[in-house]
């Protein structure tokens, strides 16, 4: 697998401190769902709009793309299936794309007019949020701070908003008085919304913003009022760091690309499925085997890290049958790995093995990908109590000389595109400490 290198990290976050926040670090592996009008055409949300933006699909004009919203009916919406999936998958969070940039809200708001009419009021976002609680699962809300469609984008934007080779960098722009008034009018519409979606459906566990650096004058000037007013209604919850740089609590840069080094902090991987062109729905369906989703949780969850990977439903609201097959395969090396992904530390990669290592009191997961071949080395440990094969609970042979661990898999074990061997020490003392 390709992992894709960025810039080294940004200083790490402050997470939040509170106690029912803290799941998040542990949480391993979620679920992120794009989902709207643009599922209809099956082309990326909203940047289709963007002139010379999305390479590998055709532009769409403003009027044509909300047309859009004429032929989304999502008659055969069933979250509780999707979250089924998820869960028994592994997953222990799901994120879901309230409104994209392209303005269109999947909930009934009284803030705006985009969606409410072409739904006759419906609301998706509460089944999603009931469904996340019934089988046991976080509830996640993506929400993009920009809005496309809103009445007076293209006069806070101007007219080369729609072009990206002709889009200036926000602080180019200068705030005159006319842009100030209207950008505090769009805050009270964004400040609405959110309310809305923090007191409609009970308790929500995480907010991911989206979109927001992309305003002249910047609505990162009301970030804390927002975040203030993000806790006060949900006090638990946890926040993602997109609302302004270098604010919430954790990091999400490495958006389809990877770290170059460990992180510090929280922090979280979001991704495409594998095979996959883009954030929503790909009418070709196609979903690669399981072999490189593996390899990223495990390369993420060994590095501290959680693994956000989406999937785009229908413009129906099913989710194609494909993506269920590989939710069934993930559920299938769940079942007796779950314990190495889930609830865990990262581990001390590269410098004590190549492999990714994730690690609870006492016992260390490696992780033999389906890409490594030969013998594996963990380097300046103690003679281990035991080293075994999760899956069947079978022994390793090993040998231990120089404080180092060497053992190789036999081809008769190596049966799954991520193999996961767990090395025990006495007393559940952990070598790392």
């Amino acid at each position: 697998m390709k992992i894709y290198r960025i810039k080294p990290p940004p200083p790490p976050k402050s997470p939040t401190q509170h106690p029912e926040a803290q799941w998040f670090k542990g949480a391993g592996f979620g679920l992120f769902i794009h989902w709207g009008i643009h599922s209809v055409k099956g082309v990326q949300p909203s940047w289709v709009m963007i002139k010379n933006y999305v390479p590998d699909d055709e532009y769409i004009p403003h009027e044509e793309y909300n047309k859009l919203a004429e032929k989304f009916n999502p008659q055969a919406y069933d979250p509780d299936k999707w979250i089924a999936a998820a869960r028994a998958a592994g997953m222990t969070y799901a994120v879901i794309t309230t409104r994209h940039h392209d303005g269109y809200a999947l909930w009934p708001s009284e803030f705006g007019t985009f969606g409410i009419k072409y739904l006759d009021g419906r609301d998706l976002i509460e089944p999603f949020v009931h469904a996340c609680r019934r089988h046991g699962l976080k509830v996640g809300l993506y929400y993009s701070v920009a809005d496309w469609n809103y009445p007076s984008f293209e006069k806070i934007m101007g007219d080369e908003a729609f072009d990206h080779k002709k889009r200036n960098p926000p602080s180019a722009r200068p705030l005159t008085p006319e842009l100030k008034a209207l950008r505090e009018e769009f805050y009270s519409y964004v400040k609405g919304q959110l309310t809305e979606l923090l007191t409609r459906y009970g308790r929500i566990d995480l907010m991911w913003f989206d979109g927001s650096v992309s305003w002249p004058g910047g609505l990162d000037l009301y970030t804390e009022e927002t975040l203030a007013l993000v806790r006060k209604l949900q006090p638990h919850i946890v926040i993602n760091d997109r609302y302004a740089d270098n604010t919430g609590d954790y990091d999400t840069s490495f958006e389809l690309e990877y770290p170059d080094r460990h992180p510090e902090g929280w922090w979280e991987a979001c991704n495409i499925w594998p095979g996959q062109k883009t954030w929503g729905y790909n009418p070709a369906e196609t979903f690669e085997p399981i072999d490189k989703t593996l390899e990223l949780l495990a390369r993420t969850v060994g590095w501290g890290g959680n693994l956000l990977i989406n999937f785009g439903p229908r413009p129906d609201g099913d989710m194609p049958q494909a993506a269920y097959v590989r939710l069934y395969e993930m559920a299938q090396w769940m079942q007796n790995s779950r314990p190495a992904v889930i609830g865990v530390e990262g581990g001390p990669v590269p410098e004590r093995c190549e492999l990714p290592i994730t690690r609870r009191a006492g016992v260390w997961y490696i992780h033999v990908l389906a890409s490594h071949k030969g013998s594996v080395k963990v380097k300046n440990v103690p003679k281990p109590r035991e080293v075994r094969l999760l899956r069947t609970g079978e022994n390793i042979k090993y040998i231990h000389t120089n404080r180092s661990i060497r053992f190789k898999l036999p081809s008769k074990m190596r049966q799954t595109p991520d193999d996961v061997v767990t090395i025990s020490w006495l007393d559940l003392e952990d070598p790392c400490t």
